[in-house]
């Protein structure tokens, strides 16, 4: 039984010293994804090889950071314009703790109905093994269109031609309950995927576009509380206002002979004072999201507290 101790042991240093250079993990900011939207994706790298890491510009000068992913029918995703290096210039100071964070969508084609594994695997020339991350896996999926509205694009010259986009109001389903969701989109690429709010049961969002091109939007967060927002033809947030319904029900109205959308009904809210922020299901499943991600253990952890434990016990 010593002698079974000590091999155990002496594979265990072997495998702890294979990750005693640097160590890798990465994390996503959510578990299902709507088509198109970015995926947030950060990767947490530590230093233990007692020297500082310079990653440089190019593989051969220093480092490399890549990233494995698969589809559900087992396909490894390519990026979308050849290699990329996330670390470049990166340095990396011995015993220090970085931190980086990226969209995948800005460089693999990740849509569709599809689910996905991802690991992240970063090398460097002064170390004498690559080290693979933690696994995470994540769903894509495609929302059901309630709204659509095609709009010109703002130009320069009135007489050039007028390029338009289509602006739509879309439900997705989140396991949990469905969101609504802004997509900005044309023939060729969609500019802009928006999480907006819950579906609330009876009560419709609303949604329309002024004479400027900007689209607002009417949606009711949470019990009595509804969020006007608008956006410009990027899908960049321009200005948002939270009314609470009071004798009257919130409305997206139209000026006809001036083009301009304003709110109609209801009262402007406070925030802390009328509602606050941390009671919105929104903000209250993401911290529970996150509290589950602390709970979680890894493959490697769990392997090594098991293996200890049984030791232990013999």
């Amino acid at each position: 039984m010593i002698r079974t101790n000590f091999i155990v042991l002496l594979i265990l240093f072997s495998v702890f010293s294979g990750f005693s250079q640097i160590s890798i993990s990465i994390s996503t900011d959510q578990h299902r994804y709507i088509s198109f939207e970015p995926i947030k994706v950060t990767i947490t790298l530590r230093n233990y090889s007692g020297h500082s890491l310079h990653f440089g510009d190019s593989v051969n000068e220093g480092g490399y950071l890549k990233f494995h992913i698969k589809s559900s029918k087992g396909n490894e995703i390519q990026p979308v314009e050849g290699e990329f290096n996330p670390v470049s210039n990166l340095v990396l100071s011995a015993g220090i703790v970085k931190s980086i964070t990226l969209s995948l969508t800005n460089y693999y084609a990740l849509q569709g109905h599809n689910d996905f594994e991802m690991r992240a695997r970063v090398g460097h020339r002064r170390l004498a093994t690559d080290q693979i991350s933690n696994p995470i896996y994540f769903q894509t999926r495609i929302g059901r269109s309630i709204w659509t509205r095609t709009v010109g694009l703002p130009a320069v010259s009135d007489g050039n031609f007028i390029q338009t986009r289509t602006c739509s109001i879309n439900v997705f389903n989140m396991n949990k309950g469905d969101i609504y969701y802004l997509k900005i989109e044309d023939e060729d690429y969609v500019h802009s995927v928006v999480r907006l709010g819950p579906r609330i049961i009876g009560i419709q969002p609303e949604s329309d576009i002024d004479a400027l091109s900007r689209i607002h939007t009417l949606v009711q967060t949470v019990p009595r509380l509804f969020k006007h927002r608008v956006f410009d033809i990027n899908g960049n947030l321009k200005q948002e206002t939270a009314y609470i319904y009071e004798s009257t029900q919130p409305r997206l109205v139209r000026d006809s002979e001036f083009g301009t959308i304003r709110v109609q009904g209801g009262k402007i809210a406070q925030e802390g004072i009328d509602y606050n922020i941390y009671n919105n299901p929104a903000t209250s499943k993401a911290d529970e999201e996150q509290s589950d991600k602390k709970k979680d253990i890894s493959v490697k952890d769990g392997f090594f507290k098991r293996t200890f434990k049984r030791l232990f016990n013999d």
